[in-house]
């Protein structure tokens, strides 16, 4: 496919169009992510992108086992002959390469993919028939409009290269589905809005296309392990003081797979001890703990808690994080009054990068939890911009993979973050930032809760204020029956003070015997 092949027919990205161009002029190889998105080989031409990325690749190949020295032979072939068979050589060699500790972990079945796209440029008509049904089906399960134009544009055209594509077993049919066509007018028009109305525009025009002293560091970046994610795929920015700066700080994650947390194979424990301290909440305890898939990573849609102050919504977010072994922060709403935790600029003495950065930079986790308490109470003053403006592109799926941090100057992913919020009201929200969330009530407690309720309470305020575990028995008859004449139900934090009482009357009757 020619450059002229990439121009767009609606509004371009403007990031992925400076990468394109850097690859058409020869800087540097396109990832296997451009490739999808019908990014130009190096030079425009596949023959001297197959030489580039044999080159590069072949003093990546460790060992000296059968497998490793075909490779490094399919490698030298394709560095001398750029030819289809050699391609094909190479897609064998690659995949009795995955697992045998030959290459990175991951990264032959990516390599294998771009061999694929060899193929398909060198006339190869099967591959290009599996390169459309791939891009299809990513397509499918997009999240971004912006790419997923490409990726329709790149399944199209990928299958007309395929002319014999039926005999190969590529359906037309779910090019001709209604799913892909109501897709189709779908993303065309909500990038248009996106667009124009959320300023994407001037976004793209800040971010820097990530770059790289080693080009093949991007091609093994982006064939990250199942289960990980490259946050920060580099620093960007001139190499000045202030870089050197932000390099010490993150070289730790830049352009490398942090872990995401996965859920744990046996969801049973998590569900007793939610049901044990908040019986009230068991609807909202059954809806996340569906959303979970058993040793996959842990993934929620912003979610924001509405309930009556005392009910219990900002201990139920922390426990819910802790027994899901998520490091979390919770971020106090009340009287921001600026959009500190999206961070600052570096040329400032203050710079700093976003909150959540910072977290998965002090943990090496790619999936920190946030929750912003009372999220209600924020300041309305943009004297010194606003958290709920901050926020915005922070919380959307099609903006959070690429969102560009000032700090680090460079477009950084924040998809693996957990959002959680809590609030006493809807009111004085604005309309964008519930769009965005998924909205629950908490329940409130009632005296029906209470057996179930005192015992995991007694036991936070013996381990609180350092008594002996045994301290924290279970409420007896009488005790209980004390209790449920003063508190019928409502605010924990009440409930809790009268427990309180309960054990600082124990410890009187301890020492009058």
């Amino acid at each position: 496919m020619s450059r002229a092949d990439t121009n767009y027919v609606i509004h371009r990205d403007e990031a992925f169009e400076r990468r394109c161009k850097r690859a058409y002029d020869g800087y540097h190889l396109p990832t296997l992510a451009d490739l999808r998105r019908l990014s130009p080989f190096m030079c425009d031409s596949p023959q001297e992108d197959m030489q580039a990325f044999a080159e590069r690749l072949l003093p990546r190949v460790k060992g000296t086992s059968r497998v490793a020295n075909d490779l490094r032979k399919a490698l030298k072939a394709l560095t001398v002959e750029p030819g289809l068979d050699e391609v094909f050589r190479l897609s064998r060699c690659l995949a009795r390469a995955e697992g045998k500790s030959v290459l990175r972990s991951g990264v032959a079945a990516a390599f294998v993919e771009r061999c694929r796209f060899y193929a398909a440029a060198l006339g190869d008509e099967a591959s290009a028939a599996e390169l459309a049904q791939r891009i299809l089906r990513r397509c499918e399960k997009e999240h971004s409009d912006a790419i997923a134009v490409d990726l329709l544009r790149s399944a199209l055209g990928w299958l007309a290269c395929s002319t014999g594509s039926q005999g190969y077993g590529m359906s037309w049919s779910p090019l001709r589905s209604d799913r892909i066509e109501v897709r189709a007018d779908h993303i065309l028009r909500t990038y248009r809005r996106w667009f124009y109305e959320q300023g994407i525009a001037k976004q793209s025009d800040d971010a820097k296309s990530a770059g790289s002293d080693d080009p093949m560091a991007v091609l093994v970046q982006e064939a990250a392990p199942e289960g990980t994610l490259v946050v920060v795929p580099d620093i960007g920015g001139n190499k000045n003081n202030e870089f050197r700066a932000v390099n010490e700080q993150f070289k730790g994650i830049a352009g490398k797979p942090l872990p995401q947390v996965l859920a744990p194979d046996d969801l049973r424990p998590v569900l007793k001890a939610l049901a044990a301290e908040f019986p009230h909440a068991a609807e909202i305890i059954a809806l996340l703990t569906s959303e979970l898939q058993p040793a996959k990573p842990v993934r929620h849609r912003p979610t924001i808690l509405v309930g009556t102050p005392g009910s219990g919504k900002s201990r139920f977010c922390r426990r819910y994080l802790e027994l899901l072994g998520v490091y979390h922060v919770v971020y106090s709403c009340g009287g921001i009054e600026d959009a500190s935790l999206a961070g600052t600029a570096r040329r400032w003495s203050s710079g700093e990068a976003a909150l959540p950065l910072q977290m998965m930079a002090a943990r090496r986790t790619a999936s920190p939890g946030i929750i912003l308490d009372e999220i209600e109470k924020v300041g309305t003053s943009r004297n010194n911009g606003n958290l709920l403006d901050a926020l915005l592109s922070m919380l959307e799926p099609e903006t959070s993979t690429q969102w560009f941090d000032r700090y680090i100057e460079a477009p950084v992913n924040l998809s693996g973050v957990l959002w959680f919020g809590t609030a006493n009201a809807l009111d004085g929200w604005r309309g964008p930032l519930q769009d965005r969330c998924r909205i629950l009530r908490f329940p409130e407690p009632t005296a029906v809760h209470l057996p179930v309720l005192a015992p995991s309470l007694m036991a936070d305020i013996v381990r609180e204020f350092g008594m002996r575990p045994e301290w924290a028995l279970p409420l007896t008859g009488e005790e209980l029956c004390a209790v449920a004449q003063v508190w019928q139900g409502g605010s924990i934090r009440k409930l809790r003070r009268y427990l309180e009482r309960v054990l600082l009357a124990r410890e009187v009757c301890r020492e009058v015997q």
